[in-house]
C-alpha cells in the first residue's frame, strides 16, 4: 500500500536520517551519503497480526530497489537478517559510506516509529456543544449509505449480480430510475465469473437504462485471487476517490474459508470497514431458508445495513423486490420493487429493466415484513377487515396478526360488530 505523501518531515537526532510523519499504513525514511548517493526505504502493508505488527519494507539506493521483505517489525533477527541482505547487495561505494550498523540504525528507527504510531494513534474525543455533525448521505437510498457497509442476500438464481450491476450504474451516472442515486465513483469486484461475462451485462444493463455512453463503472476482476490482496488493491486505487463505492460480487468468493466461522466473517467485514469506503458485498441464503445470508452471524452484526433480495420469474419478466432487514442508522422494512426483462431466446439476454410496484402479489407472499404483508391483505380484501379475515387471506396465526394491528401505528380500529373489530390503514400511503 503507498503511503500518501507527506506535508513536512519529521528528523532523526542521529545521522541526518529523515521520516514523513508515520500513517496507518506505513513510514518512508530518507538519508541522503555526500552529494550524489541517496537513500529510501518504504515501511508499508502495516498491519497487526496474531503474532504481532507486520510490515513491508523495501530498501532503494539511488531509487533503484535493493532488497524488499515482509517482516514481523517487532523483532530484531527478522529485521537484522534483512540489513544484512541489504548490505550483501550494495555496492562498495555506498558501503563505504553507510555500513551495516548504520543500516540497522535507520531500519530500527523506522520501525520504532511505525510500533509507536500503533500504540498512539488512537485517542478519546469528546464531542462538543456547539458541535454538529454532517447529515447521514446515501449513495442509493435506503439501501447504501456513505461510508458504511451493505450486505444484498438472496438464493442463486436470483438476479444478485444483475441487481448489483444495475445498482453500480445507476450510482456510477447518478440516475433516478430505477433508483434514486448520487453520483460516485464505482468499482464493481469480480470474483465469480470470467472478464467478458461483464462485458456482455455492461452492455446489456446500459442498453436496458438508456445511456449513451460508457457505464462509468470500474471494474476489478479478481477470481481467485487473495482477499488481503484485493484489499490493497482497493485501497491504493481508491486514495485520491475516498467517495468510492465498492460493490464486491461475492462474499463466497472471497476464499477466506469456511463462512461459518466467526473469526471469517469478523475478518471479512473488519478489513472491508477499514477501507474507509462505502461497500456492498454480495451474498447468497443457505438452502434451508432464505431469511438471512449464509454463514455467520457476524456478517449481519459486521455491516451496517442488510438488504434481502426476492424474486418470481413471469414469462420471460423477473419480479424483485429489495427490503431492508436491518439498517444501524435508518428504518428497516423499506422496499423497492424492479423488473427485469429478459428476451425470448437465451442469447438474448437482459433487454429491459423497468421500476416495479411492491404491492406485486408474488413479492408480498415472500416478504419478511408482517406489517407490509397486512396492509396488502387490508387492500385485497377491500380496504377494511377483520383479524380473522386478514389471518385467513395470509394462512397466518391469528394472535399475531392482532398483535400487530393493535401495536402499528400504520393501521386503525374502524367499528366493533359484536364480537367483530374492523381495521383499516390509517393512510393508503403508509406502505
Amino acid at each position: 500500500m503507498t503511503t500518501p505523501e507527506a506535508t513536512s518531515n519529521y528528523s532523526d537526532s542521529i545521522n541526518g536520517l529523515t521520516y514523513d510523519p508515520p500513517t496507518e499504513h506505513g513510514v518512508i525514511g530518507r538519508r541522503t551519503l555526500g552529494t550524489s548517493e541517496s537513500i529510501r526505504i518504504n515501511l508499508d502493508d502495516v498491519r497487526r497480526e496474531r503474532t504481532g505488527i507486520h510490515g513491508r519494507i523495501i530498501f532503494f539506493a539511488n531509487d533503484i530497489c535493493i532488497q524488499f521483505d515482509n517482516i514481523n517489525i517487532e523483532k530484531g533477527d527478522q529485521r537484522g537478517k534483512f540489513c544484512r541482505d541489504v548490505v550483501k547487495n550494495l555496492n562498495e561505494s555506498i558501503t563505504s559510506q553507510y555500513n551495516e550498523k548504520a543500516i540497522t540504525h535507520d531500519v530500527n528507527t523506522l520501525c520504532q516509529v511505525m510500533i509507536s504510531w500503533e500504540s498512539n494513534s488512537l485517542s478519546v474525543k469528546y464531542v462538543g456543544v456547539d458541535e454538529y455533525p454532517e447529515p447521514l448521505s446515501f449513495p442509493m437510498y435506503p439501501f447504501v449509505l456513505d461510508k458504511a457497509g451493505t450486505i444484498l442476500f438472496a438464493p442463486a438464481g436470483t438476479g444478485k449480480s444483475y441487481v448489483g450491476l444495475i445498482m453500480a450504474a445507476c450510482i456510477a451516472n447518478n440516475l433516478k430510475s430505477p433508483f434514486v442515486t448520487t453520483q460516485r465513483p464505482v468499482i464493481y469486484v469480480n470474483l465469480e465469473r470470467g472478464e467478458n461475462t461483464f462485458t456482455v451485462r455492461d452492455r446489456a444493463v446500459r442498453n436496458a437504462l438508456g445511456l449513451p455512453g460508457a457505464s462509468n463503472i470500474g471494474y476489478l476482476h479478481a477470481r481467485g485471487r487473495a482477499f488481503k490482496t484485493i484489499a490493497r488493491k482497493l485501497e491504493r486505487v481508491t486514495a485520491s476517490r475516498p467517495d468510492t463505492v465498492i460493490i464486491l460480487d461475492s462474499i463466497s468468493r472471497t476464499g477466506l474459508g469456511t463462512l461459518l466461522d466467526d473469526s471469517n466473517a469478523n475478518y471479512f467485514t473488519d478489513t472491508m470497514n477499514s477501507l474507509g469506503l462505502t461497500w456492498v458485498g454480495i451474498g447468497h441464503t443457505p438452502r434451508e431458508t432464505d431469511k438471512h445470508v449464509f454463514g455467520s452471524s457476524h456478517f449481519t452484526n459486521g455491516c451496517d445495513i442488510e438488504v434481502r433480495l426476492v424474486g418470481s420469474e413471469k414469462n420471460h419478466t423477473l419480479n424483485l423486490l429489495l427490503e431492508t432487514v436491518k439498517a444501524n442508522d435508518g428504518r428497516k422494512n423499506l422496499k423497492a420493487g424492479l423488473a427485469l426483462d429478459f428476451g425470448p431466446e437465451p442469447q438474448d439476454g437482459l433487454i429491459g429493466i423497468r421500476r416495479l410496484s411492491e404491492d406485486d402479489p408474488d413479492l408480498v407472499e415472500q416478504s419478511t415484513d408482517m406489517q407490509y404483508k397486512i396492509a396488502h391483505a387490508i387492500k385485497e380484501l377491500g380496504g377494511t377487515a377483520t383479524p380473522t379475515q386478514i389471518a385467513e387471506e395470509l394462512d397466518a396465526q391469528l394472535p399475531n396478526v392482532s398483535r400487530i394491528l393493535n401495536k402499528s401505528n400504520q393501521f386503525v380500529h374502524l367499528e366493533s360488530s359484536g364480537t367483530k373489530k374492523l381495521y383499516g390503514l390509517k393512510t393508503q400511503d403508509s406502505f
